[in-house]
């Protein structure tokens, strides 16, 4: 082989490390998705409060939605009833999706309506029947009255204000404990009471509950971690109004 076809084979050999190395550091550029956290958010579908609240917060995270659908007949008075029922006494719902992919998304947000801390049935029905010991789950719960006043009940309240702190109480338990069972690491919660705000009141406390400062989950998750944690605290509800 003559020098001249040597060189012209270096040249050559050289144009090509140096295409591949720009086409590698090109795509890392391109694609920071490909090794971003995918996250997404959660909402019965049945309550307008909590769907809208859910749709803010979709919108701060720019995460994907999904709603979970009560198959049930809730309409008229039977369905006030039943509601009430499932609540009470934690009975299952029949739901749509049973069971949502969520291997593919490490971080769940949940929204989800309570009564007296109780979750609803339809999200109760979803943690229980489907395994988030690989997710790390933030929880957001909603409900028309103020339940949080029941904590700053003492032993020198009333007969009746420490039996329904109490029962308060009781119910957290449950909802914890359906919280744990999931397997989920609980990250936080954040709680709203929705009487007496108007829809725009609503979005703009949803819109705050995670700061925009990036509207990346993993920036999120960051800022997340400092919120109080609710679900797994002793006596604290966790962030929120």
């Amino acid at each position: 082989m003559n020098r001249k076809n040597s060189k012209n084979i270096s040249s050559v050999a050289k144009r090509s490390i140096s295409i591949l190395v720009f086409v590698i550091i090109f795509g890392l550029l391109i694609q920071p998705s490909a090794f971003a956290t995918k996250g997404i958010l959660v909402v019965y579908s049945g309550d307008d409060e909590t769907k809208l609240i859910a749709e803010s917060i979709k919108d701060s995270l720019d995460c994907e939605l999904l709603e979970i659908k009560d198959l049930k007949d809730r309409s008229g008075i039977g369905g006030y009833f039943s509601t009430k029922f499932d609540y009470w006494f934690d009975r299952h719902t029949q739901i749509e999706p049973l069971h949502p992919d969520f291997a593919s998304y490490p971080i769940v947000v949940i929204v989800s309506p309570v009564k007296k801390w109780l979750l609803n049935p339809a999200i109760h029905t979803m943690m229980d029947k489907n395994s988030l010991k690989d997710n790390m789950v933030f929880i957001v719960t909603t409900s028309k009255q103020n339940i949080k006043r029941y904590d700053s009940y003492d032993d020198n309240a009333s007969f009746w204000q420490k039996r329904q702190r109490n029962k308060i109480r009781k119910w957290r338990s449950k909802s914890q404990k359906v919280a744990q069972q999931s397997g989920a690491q609980i990250i936080g919660h954040f709680h709203i009471t929705t009487k007496g705000k108007s829809d725009k009141q609503l979005q703009e406390m949803a819109a705050q509950i995670f700061s925009s400062e990036g509207r990346d989950l993993p920036q999120w998750l960051l800022k997340a971690k400092n919120l109080p944690l609710w679900m797994l605290s002793n006596g604290y509800y966790g962030a929120g109004e």
